[in-house]
C-alpha cells in the first residue's frame, strides 16, 4: 500500500471515529452533518466527498464496523465460556469494561 493509500484510509477511519464519537455523546446520528463530522477531524467538508457519497454511506460503514466489533467480543466471550466454564461471570465482566 502507498503512502497516499494509507494516508486516504487513515482519513476515512478518522471520519468514521469522529462520527461514531460524535453519534455516542447523547445525539442521534441523524442529528450529525456532515460538516460536523469533517470538523472534527479537521478536513474541509468537501474532503468527507473523497472518502463517502454523503452520511448514509458513512453510517451504514460505520453499523458494518461495529457490528465486526461486537461479533469478535461475542466470539471471545464464547470461547471463554467453553474453555473456563467456572469463570463465566468474570469472563463477561472484563470483556464489556
Amino acid at each position: 500500500m502507498s503512502i497516499r493509500d494509507e494516508r486516504k484510509q487513515q482519513s476515512r477511519q478518522a471520519l468514521l471515529d469522529a462520527a461514531l464519537h460524535l453519534s455516542t455523546s447523547g445525539r442521534s446520528f441523524s442529528s450529525i452533518s456532515l460538516r460536523e463530522v469533517a470538523r472534527e477531524v479537521g478536513l474541509v467538508p468537501t474532503a468527507f466527498y473523497r472518502h463517502f457519497q454523503d452520511m448514509d454511506e458513512l453510517g451504514k460503514e460505520l453499523v458494518d464496523q461495529v457490528a465486526l466489533h461486537l461479533k469478535s467480543v461475542l466470539h471471545q466471550l464464547g470461547q471463554s465460556y467453553l474453555q473456563h466454564k467456572s469463570a463465566k461471570t468474570q469472563t463477561s465482566i472484563e470483556l464489556f469494561v
